[in-house]
């Protein structure tokens, strides 16, 4: 049976944490930090908590950036203004246009690539935001635009399960037959195992989730162990 594979974006596609730990030195240069991938997995958290509360307009946009870094600096007992953050967040955007691809991540797109793999993604997002970073990776040299599908598009967003079984709908295709490759546990791996796809996780940030109910059928922390994600599809 023919696979799709689909991944995530952020933190899955390219190294999220540097562009945020390189616009938090700039505009936050005040704020003394000890470690930094704490820090980055708190403003994800706060990112993934206040995403679902503004609809997809420029000004809701705005709001949300303002909301989780809010968020996140609270939690460190600081406050800054508005004025700041939307500074460290055109800082963040700016750092978004160097990024690259994870290492080991061009060579497997290009092997599945050369056995006719199908290969999507499905992100949430706004579309200018995800469309620039993917622009910045070149992914458009290995995923073709019909193939890439933006929660703002598509009007729901993850962890909703429904998200996969709306592309699914769009394909034809059954949710069972979708492989999905991201990084967070809760949108990409229990949402993906609850819409009826497989899953792959990639905890490169050694994310221990206390509660598991749903397990990934694939953990990887590394995109270099290429034949052992190559052999989990070959036999699925």
């Amino acid at each position: 049976m023919k696979k799709y594979i689909f991944w995530d974006l952020d933190d899955t596609l390219y190294d999220q944490e540097l562009p945020f730990v390189n616009a938090f030195k700039t505009s936050f240069p005040e704020i003394k930090v000890s470690n930094w991938d704490k820090l980055y997995k708190l403003f994800r958290q706060k990112s993934d908590e206040v995403f679902p509360l503004f609809p997809n307009t420029q000004e809701n946009i705005e709001n949300m950036w303002l909301a989780r870094m809010q968020l996140t600096l609270k939690d460190m007992e600081y406050f800054a203004s508005n004025t700041q953050i939307l500074s460290f967040q055109e800082v963040y955007n700016e750092n978004l246009k160097s990024i690259h691809l994870f290492t080991g991540v061009e060579e497997l797109l290009k092997i599945l690539i050369s056995k006719n793999t199908f290969l999507g993604i499905i992100t949430n997002g706004n579309l200018k935001h995800q469309t620039n970073k993917m622009k910045a990776l070149q992914i458009l040299n290995y995923i073709p635009e019909d193939r890439i599908f933006i929660s703002s598009e598509l009007g729901i967003s993850k962890p909703d399960p429904k998200i996969f079984q709306v592309v699914a709908g769009k394909l034809d295709i059954s949710t069972s037959d979708i492989i999905y490759i991201g990084d967070n546990y809760l949108n990409d791996v229990y949402a993906a195992k609850k819409a009826g796809c497989e899953s792959i996780w990639f905890n490169h940030r050694s994310h221990n989730i206390s509660d598991m109910s749903i397990e990934p059928d694939l953990e990887i922390s590394t995109f270099d162990k290429i034949d052992k994600i190559l052999e989990f599809i070959k036999t699925k």
